[in-house]
């Protein structure tokens, strides 16, 4: 297989034009997709607030999604995106603040109006300003525990006073005085200076034709005010630094050593750079950095991340975690650096990192391509061999370099930031120049034909199934589920850790080629889940059943090395461990020898969506014994009781509860799943916005092992990990009695939203074989999904009460995940 997709269609450019207000907007017809993706990008963001007022632009993205005059209460559009199974989000940056959503592509209009009287006819009333505070200054609460924002935070205070990125920009109680009539004033300003039609743009992509999505951007963004678009003021300069080096106390982290760049660059496009770049410096190959680092037991890995890039100003940031040795990191880093200036061919590397990224631009969803368009849409020029050349020049200068090591013993605040980072500065390191024989990084493995090895040795089962070829689709999608099961479990934390070394360079090298690869497991199996395009799948498949099948030692002594997790936002550490909330397995810790022996006894229990018969046949010749699906797959019900499984996630309280359906029937299922839909959002209602107990909140229908449910998620700030149980059993209560008046029509439109949802799955390759994956693991029939989408054209209101008193008694039980203890 060539590096460049010769026979997958290009990705289609976006038809781009500009309505009578000045607003441009890009437009990007997917007739095969069911789904509609948009996203309305502003040009302004936190470096372009009032200095008076930090934390006004994040405040003012939260507020319009509060009520506006058209649309108020239920009507808004987060419920309205919620109740159709869609999902939005939006996000502030330095200079740019963006509003997405992805909803069916029958509900385009509905969102978009919705979208677009938020952002130009926004009440802002000061009830809901001083609500909105709270929310904000929780998260304010959580970033000041998060590793990546007081790592940004350090980095941003080396730069010269004066530079926004030194700037405290998050906001909290104290920054944002909702009372004053100047903050008032500032806040109204601030929208009507940048929110009008010139300083935005819109993106949507969607199966509609362009002409009849041009016409729903005139009909629905008429509403933004036409304005003459003001000169953008030159951003201050990053030079001459304040400090090169650092110390910074990070509690309960390993010793790490993070090298910032502040580059200059050429042009704002440098995402080819950055991403190329970033591939380089990570590719695990003999020869390569990472390599030499390890060899010379510097790190244990390494990461690189953008945390500031606008207007031709960049900073890097390239951690290097579990180092202590700066002054030999560093060496490696610039000579690293200087080979690949003066030895890569950097035109042929940046044409292959073009080539990989349409396998995955291809790939994308709506909302991602919708995303990329309106980034696009404000990128001057593109990425060619001056800029990588630059880049790398660039960051070899020590003028520009800034080494920020962590450590555990305490430090003295450090004024100044907002954040409350304890950090001082540090002598200046002196750097050996030396010359290592570095090897150029390959290309991505996963597009070379592979090898034919011998088949491996693990019994397999697999099953099957057709999808749905649209020919009109660029991409033939293909899905993959597999579970691995041991004879007797093994330690969960090991198991991670020998799973993450093993498969994290596949892992980026499949999300290159817009494959995307999850695993998650505990004490006694593990889950896989893939997806992307067909052709690319089989490889992705081979490389990891080989990587899992025969770790190296290496990833054997990772799995008994501590791995701290420190500076992970709680409730997504509880996600990534979402398995072990219904795990009843002993905790092993076998020794080597023993977690080796278990760990062979694998055996691989799978599920193929998309393939065709060469596909199928590639994937079935991995394995030396390979069966049809076996009959005792089937998950066992789980007993109907209270479980609390507490695992290490330092921080604030995060709880999931799982709340099991009391039997796998489509008439209860049916059932239950209705109840998510109308409980999702007056839940993320009531706990976040009017109590006011946290974020992060979700409550959704979730099937964990085959085993299908409700999941509420919270984290908050203020309250104990029983406490937020019991807020969210007080919440269920309540609804018993809403859910009891339900009116015909509104019950009647709930399922039908739900019905439409359901069949939508049964058209996308990834919903599908989610859904038959799950029916798998249940045993239940093949046409199971069909049979709930019967039973709610037939469920009556008295059906949903009974599933409602279920629910809030736990006829099914209670699965509680949490970072804290329970208490009394």
């Amino acid at each position: 297989m060539s590096a460049a997709p010769a026979n997958v269609s290009q990705p289609l450019l976006p038809d781009i034009r500009r309505l009578s207000n000045g607003l441009p907007v890009l437009l990007c017809s997917q007739p095969w997709s069911g789904r509609a993706g948009v996203c309305l990008r502003v040009n302004a963001g936190s470096h372009d607030e009032p200095l008076a007022y930090p934390g006004l632009a994040h405040f003012l993205e939260h507020m319009l999604f509060l009520d506006s005059s058209g649309y108020t209460a239920s009507q808004r559009l987060m419920p309205f995106v919620q109740a159709c199974a869609g999902h939005l989000n939006a996000t502030t940056q330095a200079r740019h603040t963006e509003f997405f959503f992805e909803v069916p592509a029958d509900q385009l209009g509905g969102a978009l109006a919705r979208l677009l009287d938020m952002l130009t006819r926004p009440l802002l009333s000061e009830s809901e300003q001083l609500r909105e505070r709270e929310v904000i200054h929780a998260e304010f609460a959580a970033r000041c525990q998060d590793a990546d924002t007081l790592l940004s935070a350090a980095m941003g205070q080396a730069l010269p006073v004066g530079h926004r990125c030194g700037d405290f920009l998050a906001g909290n109680r104290d920054t944002l005085p909702v009372q004053e009539g100047g903050f008032q004033q500032a806040l109204r300003s601030f929208h009507q200076r940048y929110y009008f039609a010139g300083n935005c743009q819109l993106s949507i992509v969607a199966p509609q034709g362009i002409e009849e999505l041009y016409c729903l951007a005139q009909q629905y963004a008429a509403a933004l005010p036409e304005k003459p678009v003001e000169e953008r003021s030159a951003p201050s300069p990053m030079l001459p630094l304040r400090f090169h080096c650092a110390r910074l106390f990070w509690e309960n982290a390993p010793e790490a050593i993070h090298v910032g760049f502040v580059l200059d660059l050429p042009s704002t496009h440098a995402d080819d750079a950055f991403r190329l770049l970033r591939e380089w410096l990570l590719a695990e190959q003999a020869g390569g950095l990472l390599d030499e680092l390890r060899s010379d037991g510097l790190c244990s890995g390494l990461e690189m991340r953008n945390v500031y890039a606008a207007q031709g100003q960049a900073q890097l940031v390239l951690s290097v975690t579990n180092a202590s040795n700066p002054e030999r990191v560093l060496a490696l880093v610039n000579d690293w650096l200087a080979f690949m200036a003066t030895h890569a061919d950097l035109g042929q590397r940046l044409e292959h990192c073009r080539a990989v990224q349409t396998w995955q631009t291809v790939s994308l969803t709506p909302l991602e391509l919708a995303r990329q368009q309106a980034q696009a849409a404000v990128e001057n020029g593109c990425c060619d061999v001056q800029a990588v050349r630059r880049l790398l020049e660039q960051m070899q200068d020590p003028q520009r370099q800034i080494v920020i090591r962590t450590q555990k013993d305490e430090l003295p605040i450090w004024g100044g930031s907002g954040f409350p980072l304890r950090m001082v500065s540090d002598r200046l390191i002196s750097v050996p120049r030396i010359s290592k024989p570095w090897r150029l990084p390959e290309a991505n493995p996963l597009l070379a034909v592979p090898d034919q090895d011998m088949p491996l040795n693990i019994p397999a089962s697999l099953l099957w199934l057709d999808a749905a070829d649209d020919p009109l689709s660029p991409i033939a999608h293909a899905a993959w589920r597999a579970r691995l099961t041991f004879t007797a479990p093994l330690c969960s934390q090991r198991l991670r850790s020998l799973l993450d070394t093993c498969s994290r360079q596949l892992v980026r090298q499949a999300a290159q080629l817009g494959v995307q690869l999850h695993l998650n497991s505990d004490a006694s199996s593990v889950e896989i889940r893939l997806h992307g395009h067909a052709r690319l799948l089989p490889n992705v498949i081979g490389a990891l059943m080989r990587k899992l099948a025969n770790p190296s030692e290496r990833c054997w002594q990772a799995a008994y090395e501590t791995v701290s997790e420190a500076g992970v936002m709680p409730i997504r550490a509880l996600l990534a461990r979402i398995n072990e909330i219904v795990e009843f397995a002993p905790q092993h810790d076998p020794d080597s020898a023993r977690m080796r022996e278990l760990y062979a006894s694998m055996q691989v229990d799978a599920l193929g969506i998309g393939f065709n018969a060469d596909e199928q046949r590639g994937i079935t010749a991995l394995f030396a014994t390979a069966s049809k699906r076996r009959t005792d797959v089937g998950t066992a019900p789980l007993p109907s009781r209270v479980s609390w499984q507490q695992v290490s996630a330092d921080g604030e309280s995060a709880l999931l509860l799982f709340c099991p359906q009391p039997d796998l029937s489509a008439e209860t299922e049916a059932g239950w799943r209705l109840l998510a839909q109308l409980h999702q959002s007056s839940f993320y209602q009531r706990i976040r916005s009017e109590l006011q107990l946290g974020y992060a909140v979700f409550c959704q229908y979730r099937q964990i092992k085959g085993q299908g449910g409700l999941l509420f998620g919270v984290q908050s700030p203020h309250l104990c990990a029983s406490a937020i149980l019991a807020h969210i059993q007080a919440f269920l209560s309540a609804r018993t009695a809403w859910v009891e008046h339900l009116s015909g029509a509104e019950l009647q439109d709930a399922l039908v939203a739900l019905q439409r949802q359901l069949q939508q799955h049964a058209n996308h390759v990834e919903s599908m074989a989610e859904q038959q994956w799950q029916i798998h693991l249940a045993s239940l029939p093949s046409d199971h999904i069909e049979r709930v989408i019967s039973a709610l054209e037939n469920l009556s209101l008295a059906s949903l009460c009974a599933a409602q008193h279920a629910l809030t008694e736990g006829a099914g039980g209670r699965y509680i995940l949490s970072n804290h203890e329970q208490s009394d």
